[in-house]
């Protein structure tokens, strides 16, 4: 598994119904208009409990194509749509930075900081941090492994040193 920004939900942006600059307006401008991009696939899991137990789970398809949602789903290793992932995601980055965690007293000022915060958190858990289920061999011992040498993209687990003078070729 690896963490993203796009697993996250960067993917809703919005823009301003107006060009024009605040200084020449006399009241308020509306509110932004959210514009979904096109490729975002996004569904829902609602579960019914009584008693505690679950007794119905119910899936919604709330953007995207239900064809190119079902391709997405054979290609994962989870057949069905659920909240696993997203949810492992976000109580992994809850517990490497302070932001994202509940009731912390901490906050990000700027954005752009908090971005970059955030994509050092991801550099970290998917090139630094050995994961113990995938440093298990058959054998009962173990060997580090990171979720990026797994997937073939690195021989060996980072040190801070790699990913600071790794030079990174970043979309915009």
């Amino acid at each position: 598994m690896y963490l993203t920004g796009r697993d996250i939900g960067f993917t809703l942006r919005s823009e301003p119904k107006s060009q024009v600059s605040r200084s020449f307006c006399k009241r308020r401008p509306k509110g932004p208009v959210v514009k979904v991009d096109a490729d975002l696939d996004y569904a829902t899991v609602h579960k019914t409990r009584e008693q505690g137990r679950v007794v119905k789970v119910e899936r919604k398809i709330v953007y995207g194509q239900e064809d190119r949602i079902l391709e997405r789903l054979k290609a994962s290793p989870s057949r069905t749509i659920n909240t696993a992932y997203a949810e492992r995601s976000s109580g992994i980055l809850r517990q490497l930075d302070a932001h994202l965690r509940r009731k912390s007293l901490t906050f990000a000022k700027a954005w752009r900081w908090f971005e970059a915060k955030l994509n050092l958190t991801a550099a970290y858990y998917n090139l630094i941090r050995p994961h113990g289920t995938l440093s298990r061999n058959p054998d009962r011992t173990t060997t580090p492994r990171t979720p990026a040498m797994e997937a073939g993209l690195a021989e060996n687990p980072w040190t801070w040193n790699d990913i600071l003078e790794t030079v990174c070729l970043c979309n915009g």
